[in-house]
Order: structure tokens, then C-alpha cells, then sequence
């Protein structure tokens, strides 16, 4: 990714790095993405203006282009611009006829956090697209808000595993919300085939100091791959009867190993150390 002082040199015109994002051979090509970073670096009038255009085009990769560029317009300076505009056009986008297009919008409008998309975005958990579901559960992850959450535990059991993965990660880590109907979610992913998913599920019932928890991270730390994100289960858990299986974990340790898979097993450790917990 570029400095932002590369982006504050770049002597090309916005008009011209549209050009280049709208060549770009994929929706996900380096010098697209870095076009598109410079635009909302940029983040004025012109740059607004253009993605405007975009997005009244009759090309779907140039609407889908609008919609990346309106997603975090102003971002690097701390702060979106065009709030208002950006979102009612983003919301206008998710009713494409363009699978690409209502991607990108749904995905545009996560960055902008604005309650407004959340029923736009709700209607779409049942789209047979699973990048578009993808977009919205990605999307809806902080939200409070009861429609959203509903929707997360409705996408916490979609068929697709990113889905799945970040709808679970949304009622675990992403809200504060503690309800039966999301720790039952959460604990209906725990035995998920996907390993992320399964983690995030975990963590979320140790956040909320879920008795179940405890149990679950005994079992992923006697497995011979555990991922860091057992780890964090147990630091959240903070429970001394998890140190045998943790200290297990630590002897397989190489000596001057500062991984950031040591580094989160240490976190667990001193957490369980610490919480004063005898069982």
C-alpha cells in the first residue's frame, strides 16, 4: 500500500485514474485498488463528482468503480466526506440489476456505518448471490440495531462459509449485544467445519463468559493445529483451569520464538495467571 505522502504526490489527474481503475482487467487488481486509494485520499468535490458519474453509468464495472470510490471518500483525513450524498446513492446501488454492483455498494456502505443502509442491506441476506450476502454480513457487523442483528444470526447458518464466518464474527466480537438468542448462534456454530468459524464462535461465547466456552477451548487446545484465535478465546475466558492445557501449548515452543502465535498464547496464559480463578 502506498504512503500517504505518495498519495499527496501523485501528479496524476483524478480524471485519469479513473481511466486506469476502469482498465483494470479485475475488480481486485493492484493498480485499480491504488487508484481508487488516491481518489478517497483526495476526497473533494471532483472526486465526488466523478464517482457520481460513475455511477450513473450503463456499464456495471463502471457503477461498481462509483461505488468503490464513494466507500471511504475522505477516509484519510480521518474523516468521510459527502456523508449524506454518498450514502443515499450507495443505498440507491444495492437495487442493481449488476451482481457486481450491489457487492461493491453493500461493501461500500459497511465502510460508512450510516443506520440508514441497514434495512437495504437486511433484504439482501436471502440474495443467491454468496458475495453478496458475503458484502452484507461483512457489512453489518457493529451495528446494535435489532434488524441487524437478527439478520447476522440468520447469516451465522447460510451455506456459504466466508458468510458464515463473518456473520458469526459480527453477533461474537463485533456487538456487545449479550442475548439468549445469540449465544444459542454462536453455540450452534461451534462445531462448524470451518476453523474461523468455529473460533469466532468460541470467542464470542468466552466474551460473554459462557460457561460452554470452557470446555470448547479445553478441546481446540488439545488439538495439534490451534490457531491463534483459540488463543484469544482463553485470554477472554481468563480462567485458571484452562493454564494446563495452555502451558501444553507453551512447551512446544522454540526458544526466542516471538511469533505473534507465541505472543497470543502468552496473552492467554497471563490472563488465566492472572484472574485469581481455583477450581
Amino acid at each position: 500500500m502506498q504512503a500517504i505522502s505518495e498519495w499527496e504526490s501523485d501528479q496524476r489527474s483524478s480524471e485519469e485514474l479513473v481511466k486506469i481503475a476502469l482498465a483494470a482487467p479485475e475488480l481486485d487488481d493492484d493498480d485499480r485498488w491504488e487508484a481508487i486509494r488516491t481518489l478517497h485520499h483526495r476526497g473533494g468535490q471532483t472526486e465526488f463528482d466523478l464517482a457520481v458519474a460513475l455511477t450513473q453509468s450503463a456499464e456495471a464495472r463502471a457503477r461498481a468503480l462509483g461505488a468503490d470510490i464513494l466507500a471511504q471518500l475522505g477516509f484519510y483525513f480521518k474523516t468521510f466526506t459527502f456523508p449524506i450524498e454518498s450514502v443515499s446513492i450507495l443505498i440507491e446501488l444495492l437495487n442493481d440489476s449488476a451482481e457486481e454492483v450491489i457487492w461493491s455498494a453493500a461493501h461500500a456502505l459497511g465502510h460508512r456505518r450510516d443506520e440508514r443502509s441497514i434495512p437495504n442491506l437486511c433484504e439482501l441476506a436471502d440474495h443467491p448471490s454468496e458475495d453478496v450476502r458475503y458484502g452484507v454480513a461483512c457489512s453489518l457487523g457493529g451495528f446494535e440495531n435489532e434488524l441487524a442483528i437478527s439478520t447476522l444470526i440468520k447469516l451465522s447458518a447460510d451455506t456459504d462459509t466466508d458468510v458464515r464466518d463473518w456473520a458469526t464474527f459480527g453477533l461474537g466480537s463485533q456487538t456487545e449485544k449479550d442475548t439468549s438468542a445469540i449465544r444459542a448462534a454462536l453455540h450452534a456454530r461451534v462445531t462448524d467445519e470451518d476453523d474461523d468459524t468455529r473460533g469466532e464462535a468460541i470467542v464470542g461465547l468466552a466474551l460473554r463468559k459462557d460457561e460452554r466456552a470452557l470446555d470448547l477451548i479445553k478441546l481446540e487446545l488439545q488439538r495439534a493445529d490451534v490457531g491463534t484465535i483459540i488463543f484469544e478465546a482463553a485470554e477472554h475466558m481468563a480462567d485458571q483451569r484452562l493454564l494446563p492445557y495452555l502451558s501444553k501449548q507453551r512447551e512446544r515452543v522454540s526458544e526466542g520464538d516471538e511469533s505473534f502465535w507465541v505472543h497470543r498464547l502468552d496473552g492467554a496464559i497471563k490472563a488465566g495467571s492472572s484472574s485469581g480463578l481455583s477450581h
